[in-house]
């Protein structure tokens, strides 16, 4: 995924502004000021499923003691017009849902996910009656025939609830995540705009200033010290 998305980052650095504008589904005045897209790792030191920092400078091999996060990424974008990013978002989603193979591989998500919870609403069904508890004693002992009565001490009530709750909980789950992940990305945090947006004439003030003072400072240094640097001149 990372790899397809830094297609756009080769582009913007060849500025193959055709390539960038059909991958992205945008037009050529709309990719214009566009200036880069880049995807990173994200990484979990301790691997416990949390986010813990960005690989901005791809410093981290997967090899390392650190975890590369396989299921969420870091994208980032450099616009000279940041009131378009909406629009780069949907460009983005756009190269990543055209993908065949990512088609491919969501799709087979997808009926896995549902297979997982017709399974599951299947064996609740089954251990909602205590009349074919057939299916909770065969999975213990193999005991009983079908039809035959069965009465439960506290301790197996107990255990069959819990297992009622366990399938419970994993339906639940597995209705969660179709229903909230059932593209083949999903946005976590959307694009946040600069606080203040450096636009080239600022960089070029700011280069300038800097630029006066070291100068300043220079014209300074040699004003105090005119006189050693011209003995010192006329020595060679």
């Amino acid at each position: 995924m990372i790899a397809h998305i830094n297609k756009l980052h080769f582009y913007g650095g060849e500025n193959n502004r055709q390539a960038l504008a059909q991958s992205l589904n945008l037009d050529s005045a709309e990719v214009e000021n566009l200036v880069d897209i880049e995807a990173f790792w994200i990484i979990d030191r301790n691997r416990d499923g949390i986010p813990d920092m960005v690989d901005v400078k791809n410093n981290y091999d997967e090899d390392t003691s650190v975890t590369h996060m396989s299921s969420r990424f870091d994208v980032r974008v450099k616009t000279k017009q940041p009131q378009n990013l909406n629009i780069i978002r949907e460009g983005i989603l756009h190269h990543i849902n055209t993908n065949q193979f990512f088609e491919r591989i969501n799709n087979i998500r997808l009926r896995q996910l549902r297979e997982r919870i017709a399974k599951t609403e299947t064996e609740l069904s089954e251990l909602d009656s205590l009349q074919n508890y057939k299916y909770f004693e065969e999975k213990q002992k193999g005991k009983f025939s079908e039809g035959q009565m069965v009465f439960l001490s506290e301790q197996e009530t107990k255990l069959f609830h819990g297992s009622v709750f366990e399938l419970y909980q994993s339906k639940q789950n597995l209705d969660r995540e179709l229903d909230i992940y059932s593209e083949i990305v999903t946005v976590l945090d959307d694009f946040t705009p600069p606080a203040q947006p450096e636009n080239s004439y600022l960089h070029i003030a700011k280069t300038r200033v800097i630029l006066f003072f070291v100068l300043g400072l220079i014209f300074v240094v040699v004003l105090s010290f005119r006189k050693e640097l011209i003995s010192v001149y006329k020595k060679y």
